[in-house]
């Protein structure tokens, strides 16, 4: 059996803090933790899975800190997930409720094309007759258009961003994370050698 292959991500900070911190002004970052993992994941395909490694400096690392981190990702990632089901609970009942309106602003439309097109072939002048038609059709495409636009984006539109915020963070998540002590650069004369330290 193969072995699942993952993503790899990996996130430099000071500080655990700046996981979910904005950054100070004159940071070297310009989102926080989490905000960059958001956009990487967004332009991963659906089901991919990911590997996210947090480097710190050495004295940043305590014992349980992986723990403690990968517990508070996933609260944040859950709380993310239901303020996400939650508007979309909330769209699906504005979406009925503007449908109603929409239906029923169409159907006046249609009676109000009827009677015009029924005054339209009453035998009245052709050239009038031909302006009522052309305005009842205008009347019905553009009110009707107009009515049911609102419904129609609500359902259709708007709850895609909503859907694609649950599977995000779904896949924040879900993902295997690691924190490690980050490289330090050494001198020897004129020449940086990089020094790995161990894993926390």
């Amino acid at each position: 059996m193969s072995k699942e292959q993952f993503h790899e991500l990996t996130l430099h900070l000071d500080d655990i803090q700046d996981l979910f911190a904005d950054p100070e002004p004159g940071s070297d970052r310009y989102v926080s933790g989490m905000d960059y993992l958001y956009s990487e994941v967004r332009i991963s395909p659906r089901h991919e899975k990911f590997k996210v490694t947090i480097e710190l400096p050495p004295e940043k690392i305590a014992e349980g800190l992986l723990e403690r981190t990968r517990a508070k990702i996933k609260r944040y990632c859950q709380f993310k997930v239901e303020q996400s089901h939650k508007e979309l609970i909330a769209l699906h009942h504005e979406g009925v409720s503007t449908l109603w309106k929409g239906l029923i602003v169409l159907v006046v439309c249609l009676t109000l094309a009827v009677i015009i097109t029924l005054i339209s072939q009453s035998g009245i002048n052709k050239i009038l007759e031909a302006a009522l038609q052309v305005l009842g059709t205008l009347f019905v495409l553009s009110a009707g258009w107009v009515a049911l636009w609102e419904p129609a984006e609500n359902f259709l539109y708007l709850g895609w961003p909503l859907r694609r915020d649950i599977r995000i963070y779904n896949q924040i998540a879900d993902a295997d994370l690691d924190i490690r002590e980050r490289e330090v650069e050494a001198y020897v004369g004129d020449k940086k050698v990089e020094q790995g330290l161990n894993l926390a």
